[in-house]
């Protein structure tokens, strides 16, 4: 991906502009009353690449919150482990091949108000802070305003599958869209790390049809074309 960054100054542009999205709304979410003002300052953020990265662990800073029980807390750390483990194997951290095996994806899920968003939006900046193109994304659009990503349609092009069975047809419309805007193809071809939030609102045929664009988009049989 790193040669593919070397395109238009609008495509790269774009990516500027997702992370810098992202971390807006991360810092408003997580930074609130003075919370974690540990993390590490916006100009720093936005200037991280993969060959300059920042030494931030986010495992050791994560703190307990007021009124937040051992099991909860330990739970939350875990998954933010998992997720950070995942992260760090994609970057080729984990032996000297890490970089060439499949990563597997992680989900997350709870009951509403157990912490899911805050796992998320720590990941999401420890992804960002390892100079990863990362994308927060969403089937529902307010959704994906608050987490400062995009509508998943609107960048990956996809029709209202509500009506479609197949989802190679629609994968296939979606990849013909897609090559004949630059941009989007940018930004499918560069991708490191993909967000889903609300991911339980996504079908099963939507889930197959992204797998199948961007192994065709990305010319890889990896799973979700070696997208994180």
């Amino acid at each position: 991906t790193d040669m593919l960054d070397q395109a238009k100054e609008e495509q790269v542009q774009w990516w500027k502009d997702i992370k810098e999205s992202q971390l807006k709304s991360i810092y408003a979410s997580v930074c609130r009353d003075g919370r974690n003002s540990h993390l590490p300052k916006m100009e720093e953020m936005m200037a991280t690449t993969k060959s300059r990265p920042i030494d931030y662990d986010p495992v050791e800073s994560f703190h307990q919150f007021p009124n937040q029980n051992d099991a909860s807390y330990a739970e939350q750390k875990l998954a933010v482990q998992t997720n950070i483990t995942s992260i760090d194997k994609y970057c080729g951290r984990h032996g000297r091949n890490g970089a060439l095996t499949c990563t597997r994806n992680s989900i997350i899920h709870g009951s509403p108000g157990s912490g899911k968003s805050y796992v998320v939006q720590t990941s999401v900046f420890y992804s960002i802070s390892q100079g990863l193109n990362t994308l927060s994304s969403c089937i529902q659009g307010a959704r994906a305003n608050a987490i400062g990503g995009i509508h998943l349609h609107k960048w990956i092009l996809l029709h209202d599958q509500k009506h479609t069975r197949f989802s190679y047809r629609a994968a296939q419309q979606a990849v013909e869209k897609i090559l004949r805007k630059p941009i989007n193809l940018h930004a499918v071809l560069t991708l490191d790390v993909l967000f889903l939030d609300e991911c339980g609102q996504i079908s099963a045929e939507q889930v197959a049809t992204l797998d199948i664009i961007f192994r065709k988009v990305r010319r890889s049989n990896l799973p979700f074309g070696g997208v994180l």
